[in-house]
């Protein structure tokens, strides 16, 4: 007996247990998506399973925990950082804590360079501090200079108006 029919018993026949309880099922044992054989331990070999499954639960609390509050530690030094930058990039400060130590706090290299052609672009988004942010200088050294190349680095300077030194 389905569960429509179990219905429409209800509606002409009024309400029978009976029915309702043809209608039931046991629920579906759920299967893990897991191919691997469960095995058969012993209750000292249980309770251990269960001790990591709770340090793993913890261990993902405090890296989450840990996570927000160097977010947090980097957006209150960020500022002194970039303070620092203006006169030569830093990758890393330390920052004192309570204790009489320090963290450490780096900044990974994710920075390219950045073509000429894009510069008024640049400029529009950083505004006033683009000086701060960016060099428009070009250096170039030769090791192995023929005279084809050293020509075109002269004609390149007289194309572009860049000064070789």
């Amino acid at each position: 007996m389905s569960v429509a029919v179990a219905k429409k018993k209800v509606k002409a026949d009024g309400f029978s247990v009976t029915d309702v309880l043809a209608t039931a099922s046991a629920p579906a044992k759920k299967e893990s998506g897991s191919k691997a054989p469960v095995l058969m331990v012993g209750e000292d070999v249980k309770k251990l399973a269960s001790k990591v499954r709770e340090l793993k639960a913890e261990l993902d609390s405090i890296e989450a925990m840990y996570e927000a509050r160097a977010a947090e530690l980097i957006e209150k030094v960020a500022s002194q950082r970039e303070a620092l930058c203006k006169s030569g990039y830093v990758s890393a400060v330390r920052v004192p804590d309570s204790g009489g130590l320090s963290v450490g706090v780096s900044w990974s290299s994710n920075y390219s360079k950045v073509g000429m052609e894009n510069a008024d672009t640049l400029k529009g988004i950083a505004g006033k501090g683009f000086e701060d942010y960016f060099t428009t200088e070009m250096s170039i050294s030769v090791k192995d200079v023929s005279e084809d190349a050293l020509s075109e680095l002269i004609l390149l300077e007289f194309l572009c108006g860049f000064r070789f030194s």
